[in-house]
């Protein structure tokens, strides 16, 4: 008899499978429809486009805050 935790796991388990499945036809539709986009601007696929896209909104984002942070400073002095 499988006890209440076993149960949860093998419940787990199953549904971290389908998730990948689907996570992979979803990937699979996205570098169909993005293809000719990331061969035009030279990425592998378009995760890889958000990985450096949000990369480069966080580096503005902490620029944009010591900025903040400076101008702070010297109108308080």
């Amino acid at each position: 008899m499988l006890t209440i935790t076993t149960k949860a796991q093998a419940a787990h388990t199953t549904l971290t499978v389908q998730i990948s499945t689907l996570r992979a036809v979803v990937d699979e539709a996205e570098n169909g429809v993005f293809a000719s986009f990331c061969t035009k601007i030279g990425v592998k696929d378009i995760r890889e486009y958000e990985e450096r896209q949000l990369k480069v909104a966080e580096e503005e984002s902490q620029a944009r805050l010591r900025y903040d942070q400076q101008i702070a400073r010297l109108t308080h002095q």
